[in-house]
């Protein structure tokens, strides 16, 4: 909410004495705080975050530890790419707590994989067990690009910048059915197009997707499929 050029946000309600540094340990009922400088979309504050769903408490731990990794690809760019601060302030309003995101652990029995979402654009990630139960940075890096599909990014956006930010990180590189749906993608001036970033199937290099499906900034991958699919 917006008065009178003065942001409105609804931050944790204290008790009685006690200041902002020294928040309750359970906070459930939100005041109005006030907030006069600055573009709301730049204010990043340290909100209760994500949800968990049938999460023990060391794989919470792990979700968080992945948390803090995607905050830090995050500022000050996404990964030091521009053209992509939509993206990037929608993710950090995830992880931030003013945008819903749940993170369900599962067995993954209903769908084998490191983790998946199922409705891109919505604010639930499924991790799977085995996968909390590995390396911390392939936790890292799955979270990192399931939390581009519920900002509604495809899997063209997913992969791409999971190999761009965490290569050497534990990033995997597409397999044959990410290959079918960036070609299923529209095509324009050579490019597959995605909604955030762009690829050429023929140098498999990846972009940016800038104003008027233009390359923008490159990305640190290339994906050339070497067979038919």
């Amino acid at each position: 909410m917006r008065e009178g050029g003065i942001w409105c946000l609804a931050l944790p309600k204290t008790k009685r004495g006690q200041t902002p540094r020294d928040p309750p340990k359970r906070q459930q009922n939100l005041h109005h705080a006030y907030y006069g400088g600055g573009d709301l979309k730049e204010l990043i504050l340290t909100m209760p975050g994500p949800r968990f769903l049938h999460c023990l408490p060391e794989q919470q731990e792990r979700v968080r530890l992945a948390i803090d990794a995607a905050k830090a690809k995050l500022t000050p760019e996404l990964c030091g790419l521009p053209g992509l601060d939509d993206l990037r302030r929608s993710m950090l309003a995830s992880l931030n707590g003013f945008r819903t995101l749940i993170i369900r652990c599962s067995d993954c029995e209903d769908l084998p994989a490191d983790g998946y979402t199922l409705e891109r654009g919505k604010g639930m990630i499924t991790l799977c067990q085995s996968l909390l139960a590995g390396p911390q940075e392939r936790v890292n890096a799955v979270l990192f690009h399931e939390l581009v599909h519920t900002c509604g990014g495809n899997e063209l956006d997913g992969e791409g910048l999971e190999c761009h930010c965490f290569n050497g990180e534990a990033a995997t590189l597409p397999g044959g059915s990410d290959y079918r749906l960036f070609r299923s993608l529209p095509v324009r001036n050579g490019y597959h197009v995605g909604n955030h970033l762009i690829w050429n199937p023929v140098t498999g290099h990846v972009f940016v997707r800038a104003p008027g499906t233009e390359p923008g900034a490159a990305l640190n991958v290339r994906f050339l499929l070497r067979r038919r699919l």
